[in-house]
């Protein structure tokens, strides 16, 4: 046997005993009061002498050990509903719980677990004989005896029993005590013999509301962040027929949405941003900026044998599929002819329309190979008739005189196959559609 000194409080001093044969390492705890005539002073170096083995032994209490798989076993103080605590998944006392012993850190929750278990089961000799601490998703409650129940907690069951009682300790002894027979109520209804369930509602209630703090969004983690959202979602998926708020909701997202849409689309249209990158920013949001389409083909090569691909083909809700071309917001539109006194495309237009008309040419020429390549790669079932060109390019502020536009305008039209569209004009349709949304939402209604 080897007794391996590990700290020392003003309290207690701990020590861990490592037994021959393989037996389960036990952590003792003596009290400084029973040994200061011996060892008046302790130092973090102290060392416990092989010839003073026995004297801690007979002074000092067991409150952990690791069995033979390894499982932490933590001793309970008298008063709460087991004598120990079965910890999985762990090679330390975990936080949560004192390292020298006496049970949990925050020590008005072990009497608060206590009484809120026996009054859930409406026994007040009610027992715990086997309570159990897992990582897995499992919790269990159930009778295994006259008054005797062994009990499951998942690890992060019992962190939200705690968390939830703290929040409701400096109400009261009762609220917190009522926050923690919620849990229980709500998790094993079939045993529940308590007869308030009402103010448990009330007083959970009372806290979630009391919690809420606009001040810590910014400041909550990821993991937060998905709690929050799946409590939100399950606020969502409720059976109710309260339409506005359920509209009132989806307004907010979408104007979330078209917000921060908005702020990137004007911070790429001020910077010099290459045409890869608007590419990007154009299939990631194209169904925002046309909402006829509901999918989107990137680099699909639309000539057999050959290399022959636009920026992104789409389709709508019946299947049928056109091309989408992504040029620079810089792109010079008309140059002017001044011998016939009006505009033409420049060269770098008439490039682009041209490539486009080529693409819907082929589109077509080879329809059959890109309905069956589409399927095979996305398994959308899709059709090529007739596809449109949509080419996204230029701005209007070219545009500088009345004999501009018009010419713009005529040469727009006189296309067949292919649409202009300027990136101003998206991104004033994106205003427009978002000061729609907010007089929506504005118009509010009743949670009744």
């Amino acid at each position: 046997m080897v007794l391996q000194f590990l700290k020392a409080t003003d309290t207690f001093l701990t020590f861990k005993v490592k037994y021959p044969n393989d037996l389960p390492e036990e952590t003792r705890r003596v009290r400084i009061e029973d040994i200061q005539d011996e060892f008046p002073e302790i130092s973090d170096d102290f060392q416990i002498k092989e010839e003073d083995y026995d004297y801690f032994m007979k002074r000092s209490e067991v409150f952990a050990f690791f069995d033979k798989d390894g499982v932490l076993h933590y001793m309970m103080p008298k008063n709460f509903i087991c004598k120990e605590i079965i910890y999985e998944g762990t090679k330390n006392i975990p936080k949560g719980f004192y390292s020298v012993g006496g049970g949990f850190t925050d020590y008005k929750f072990g009497y608060l677990f206590t009484d809120a278990i026996r009054a859930f089961l409406d026994n007040k000799e009610a027992t715990i004989s086997e309570f159990r601490i897992t990582k897995a998703n499992q919790t269990l409650l159930k009778p295994t005896g006259a008054g005797s129940y062994k009990l499951i907690l998942n690890e992060r069951d019992l962190q939200r029993i705690r968390d939830r009682s703290r929040q409701y300790i400096e109400e009261g002894k009762t609220n917190a005590k009522h926050s923690i027979i919620d849990f229980f109520v709500n998790r094993f209804p079939e045993l529940s013999n308590f007869d308030d369930n009402l103010d448990v509602l009330t007083s959970t209630k009372k806290a979630l509301i009391k919690s809420l703090d606009e001040t810590i969004v910014d400041k909550l983690t990821p993991k937060e962040l998905k709690q929050v959202e799946s409590f939100y979602m399950k606020i969502l998926e409720r059976k109710i027929t309260k339409k506005p708020f359920i509209e009132r909701n989806v307004l907010k997202l979408k104007e979330i949405t078209l917000d921060n849409l908005l702020v990137d689309f004007e911070n790429k249209l001020e910077k010099k941003t290459n045409e890869s990158t608007w590419q990007r920013f154009f299939e990631q949001n194209i169904f925002i900026f046309d909402s006829r389409y509901i999918d989107f083909v990137p680099k699909q090569n639309l000539k057999t044998g050959k290399t022959s691909m636009p920026d992104f083909l789409v389709h709508d809700i019946y299947g049928f599929v056109d091309i989408y071309e992504i040029k620079k917001p810089s792109t010079k539109l008309l140059k002017y002819d001044k011998s016939h006194s009006n505009y033409y495309w420049s060269t770098e237009m008439a490039a682009a329309i041209s490539q486009l008309e080529k693409y819907v040419f082929l589109a077509s020429a080879e329809a059959l190979s890109i309905e069956r390549d589409i399927k095979v790669e996305r398994g959308h079932c899709v059709t090529v008739v007739r596809p449109c060109g949509i080419l996204v390019v230029g701005h209007s502020k070219e545009l500088e005189n009345d004999s501009m536009k018009q010419d713009f305008r005529i040469l727009r039209n006189s296309l067949k196959n292919v649409e202009i569209v300027l990136y101003d004009e998206i991104y004033e349709s994106l205003k427009n559609l978002r000061k729609k949304i907010e007089s929506e939402s504005s118009e509010g209604g009743s949670y009744a």
